[in-house]
């Protein structure tokens, strides 16, 4: 079992062959520095070692997201972010998605 979860990740960059060569000392140094918090949304984050399914897949699970998604998973290029977020930005740039998020924002206001 992990203590970090960190095994998704790592099986998908193997099938993807993207690079995945950050030590979960680096990962745990990055969720310090983000204070536990999604580095996007500024959510909590709970670091859980289990999977869930479901609606609890969607909680406040610490999830590990590629800043620039054209890189692989390399210190400087990883953040941990809410899985909502996570899904949301896919391989788009921060950018970009940030953008597009303040323009859904400002159209519900």
């Amino acid at each position: 079992t992990c203590a970090l979860p960190i095994c998704f990740p790592v099986t998908i960059a193997k099938t993807r062959n993207i690079d995945f060569k950050v030590s979960p000392k680096y990962l745990m140094e990055v969720w310090m520095k983000q204070d536990r918090k999604c580095a996007l949304s500024g959510e909590p984050l709970e670091m859980r070692a289990k999977c869930f399914k479901g609606e609890k897949a969607w909680s406040n699970s610490a999830s590990l997201d590629r800043i620039d998604s054209t890189l692989g998973y390399v210190k400087g290029n990883v953040q941990w972010v809410h899985p909502i977020v996570n899904l949301m930005k896919n391989h788009f740039s921060e950018d970009i998605f940030i953008d597009f998020c303040k323009k859904i924002s400002e159209r519900h206001k």
